[in-house]
């Protein structure tokens, strides 16, 4: 931060944060059709056009000579991650699942938005009809990479608490707010790329109309995205009611919860201190321990620690089944996951 940024932050009352070194750049996972394109554009403006890099596919213009180059006619990820950070770049985005490039990147600096799975799935098709050649039905659609699933396929193999920053499209202003407290990056709020036919209000372009003898398919496609864009909305509220409680986000997820062991993963947001966290047994404190164990299967996805992140309260004979069991983060209470023996952990 320089002296004249820290001089206007007094002076105008905005906080301001380092921004992410040059040497941990930002990973944007562009879900299509979930404002990803006013996020993009926003970005660039924020970071500068020259330390932004983008992978849209081989075909499409907008991808950088360096990933055409190491992702694409020589492939080698391994020397267009050693590019990036000897060439300072700020941010390599596009369209791509997250494990493509989930090595290169600590897993605390990726961005993505998800949004309700009715609207994206009819703005996506109907974007490729306008725009990518499509020329099949909707119900042709649904059964490409594109259609069912493509939100959960894009962070497939990981948790989506581990994901630096979730954002939500219908939240799109909140998720701002958040982003900019974590990276210290302003972007501005704007709505690009949308289907000009389109009415917002009553949707009544043909390509949003879903045909009455495909609605319990379509249904069926919307059902698969449905847990991902549930749970991005409550990090999101989670995330902000810590950020309103001055609370540092953790970021965590209970793994298993049986008679023998309720354990999980924890890291601090930017921060490599280990995590320190305490269990309740039906609301009574019966533990702590920190997040220091071995998750080798987080290793490949770059977590914080070299993936010696874990935490594990093993008491045989001690948890019963029926005993709820709650592990929270010492100190702010953040819920980190909560079970009762016997069932499956939630």
């Amino acid at each position: 931060m320089t002296l004249a940024e820290r001089l206007s932050g007094l002076l105008t009352g905005r906080s301001f944060r380092p921004r992410p070194p040059a040497s941990s750049p930002l990973l944007f996972l562009h879900v299509p059709k979930t404002a990803g394109t006013s996020f993009r554009l926003g970005l660039v403006d924020a970071l500068g056009a020259r330390r932004c890099h983008f992978d849209y596919g081989i075909k499409q213009r907008i991808t950088s000579k360096l990933v055409l180059q190491h992702a694409y006619r020589q492939p080698d990820l391994h020397e267009l991650g050693q590019r990036l950070m000897r060439d300072g770049v700020g941010l390599l985005g596009g369209h791509f699942g997250y494990r493509k490039y989930a090595a290169l990147f600590r897993a605390d600096h990726v961005v993505a938005f998800c949004r309700h799975p009715r609207e994206q799935l009819l703005s996506h098709y109907a974007h490729m009809c306008r725009h990518g050649g499509y020329r099949g039905d909707l119900a042709a659609f649904l059964d490409t990479a594109h259609g069912a699933g493509c939100q959960t396929r894009a962070f497939s193999g990981f948790a989506l608490e581990g994901i630096g920053l979730l954002g939500v499209t219908e939240r799109y202003a909140d998720s701002l707010r958040l982003f900019e407290s974590v990276y210290g990056l302003r972007i501005e709020a704007r709505t690009l790329n949308v289907n000009p036919d389109a009415d917002d209000d009553n949707d009544n372009d043909n390509a949003y109309q879903v045909p009455e003898a495909l609605r319990e398919r379509f249904e069926a496609a919307v059902a698969q995205d449905l847990p991902v864009w549930r749970r991005a909305g409550e990090l999101l509220d989670a995330r902000l009611a810590a950020l309103d409680a001055g609370h540092t986000w953790v970021h965590g997820r209970l793994l298993a919860a049986d008679s023998r062991s309720v354990n999980g993963f924890a890291w601090h947001a930017g921060d490599d201190a280990p995590v320190t966290l305490e269990l309740r047994v039906n609301g009574e404190i019966r533990a702590s321990d920190r997040a220091v164990h071995d998750r080798p299967h987080l290793r490949s996805w770059s977590v914080p620690r070299n993936a010696y992140v874990g935490f594990d309260f093993r008491g045989a004979g001690v948890f019963s089944p029926g005993d709820e069991v709650t592990v929270c983060v010492s100190g702010s209470g953040q819920l980190i996951g909560r079970a009762i023996i016997g069932d499956p952990a939630r």
